[in-house]
């Protein structure tokens, strides 16, 4: 018979201060591992930045469906650069770019260059981006470190986060991104513990530490709001703020005294 076992863990976010950049990749070539080899799951992105350019890791399911198709063809016949840059030359992603500051900080250094963050706090933001730069801009400017970003990868993660939240958590346990890839041991209790600056790593923590939890959530009643909100008591809360609940407030009496 299987137990279930509570079992202590601390979970930090450290949010990153770094200047973020809308622009667009080119596809130049496959990716390389540390020994020379092709790594046949992802391209090089090569991205303009401050007037000379950066090559990021690429994954090759993010190509469209035509370029895929003839790209996995060239994969079997043929691992030239040129030929693969010549098939994606059509294709140029919007991506986000973090600033030279948001280059790879190795662990022992995140405390000099980042401050401890809430991570909830950060997933409200997350959820109320909306499908424009301007928004993601401003959410990735306060909150910080990332690789590259595709508005199309967060906003699909964004919807990944509320089906969570607001439905049976099935399909999000089923999911690779329900488990956090980097747990570390430490010398003190509770001697495990998840530490990271990158923020889809601490979204995906957050849920999956509330739906081990069992926390049970509803949606802000607000129309041009819909936030997933935890239920904290058996009182009949229709909205994620006092906010929400105030600005409805607000609505109700207006619309009373106009008509």
């Amino acid at each position: 018979m299987a137990q279930v076992i509570n079992i202590p863990i601390s979970f930090e976010f450290r949010a990153m201060k770094v200047n973020w950049t809308h622009t667009t990749a080119r596809i130049i070539g496959w990716w390389k591992h540390d020994d020379g080899r092709i790594d046949t799951d992802n391209l090089i992105a090569e991205v303009p930045v401050d007037g000379s350019t950066k090559t990021y890791r690429f994954p090759l399911g993010h190509l469209p469906p035509q370029e895929w198709e003839r790209v996995i063809e060239l994969a079997i016949d043929s691992d030239e650069d040129e030929h693969l840059e010549r098939i994606c030359s059509a294709f140029r992603p919007q991506v986000f770019i973090p600033s030279s500051r948001g280059d790879y900080v190795p662990r022992g250094d995140w405390g000099k260059n980042s401050r401890p963050a809430d991570p909830w706090q950060m997933r409200n933001d997350f959820l109320q981006i909306s499908g424009n730069n301007e928004s993601v801009l401003d959410f990735l400017n306060k909150w910080g470190h990332s690789n590259l970003v595709r508005l199309v990868d967060l906003l699909r993660l964004q919807k990944a986060v509320r089906e969570a939240l607001t439905s049976s958590p099935e399909k999000w346990f089923a999911s690779p991104q329900s488990y956090p890839p980097v747990w570390r041991h430490r010398p003190t209790y509770p001697y495990f513990t998840l530490q990271t600056v990158e923020c889809t790593t601490a979204i995906c923590m957050t849920v999956t530490i509330d739906l081990l939890r069992r926390v049970k959530f509803k949606i802000c009643a607000r129309h041009d709001c819909g936030l997933p909100y935890p239920v904290q008591s058996k009182h009949k809360r229709k909205y994620c703020s006092q906010y929400c609940g105030h600005l409805e407030s607000m609505r109700r009496n207006r619309k009373q005294r106009a008509s």
